[in-house]
């Protein structure tokens, strides 16, 4: 196990068949985009609040589609995590694909996707199916079927993916992200 300060990502040893799956809210960006979107939304156009409150009954999936809906994120506002978009890029530029799998909305995640162009595949929440946690393992077993993967994520939500995947790369991992690594997985790295 080694930090980002003992990393460079170009000596990342890459199998060309394993693709690397990345996290979007806390490990590409160092905000959650539904948080972003909202506080967005509250300082340019409170009055859209009421429509997106009207959606909760309709469950998180049904919420976050709404908001997405009624408010357009700008990817370029986001605070990206440069470490981590080094490593994506060095692991691509070594072969291995990379895939965007996130419990954001499809709308958001397409357009962070479309702006950093380091992605080769998407996985996202739909309006009705929210892709967190085991939604997301299930989604990237649908994808790549039982073939191995790497996954890179920050909180408590990932640690089943971590333990279902080949390398558990962590990046400013939670608490119980912290307690859960060493038993329920090994962690590959961590990115501080």
């Amino acid at each position: 196990m080694s930090t980002d300060s003992s990393h460079n990502p170009a000596s990342v040893s890459v199998d060309t068949s394993v693709p690397l799956c990345v996290d979007l809210d806390g490990t590409l960006v160092a905000v959650d985009t539904l948080h972003h979107t909202l506080k967005g939304m509250f300082i340019s156009r409170p009055w859209l609040l009421v429509p997106a409150a009207l959606a909760l009954p309709k469950g998180r999936s049904g919420f976050k589609h709404r908001v997405s809906q009624l408010f357009d994120i700008d990817p370029t506002t986001l605070p990206y995590r440069n470490r981590v978009i080094d490593y994506i890029s060095a692991a691509r530029q070594n072969g291995q694909p990379t895939v965007l799998a996130t419990a954001a909305t499809m709308h958001i995640a397409r357009r962070v996707f479309d702006h950093i162009a380091i992605f080769d595949e998407l996985i996202a929440s739909e309006e009705g199916v929210n892709r967190k946690g085991t939604g997301k393992l299930d989604a990237i077993r649908e994808r790549f079927g039982q073939s191995p993967f790497d996954y890179m994520g920050d909180s408590s939500a990932d640690i089943p993916i971590f333990a279902a995947c080949r390398r558990a790369i962590l990046v400013h991992p939670s608490a119980s992200v912290r307690q859960a690594s060493g038993t329920s997985f090994q962690p590959y790295l961590i990115i501080e």
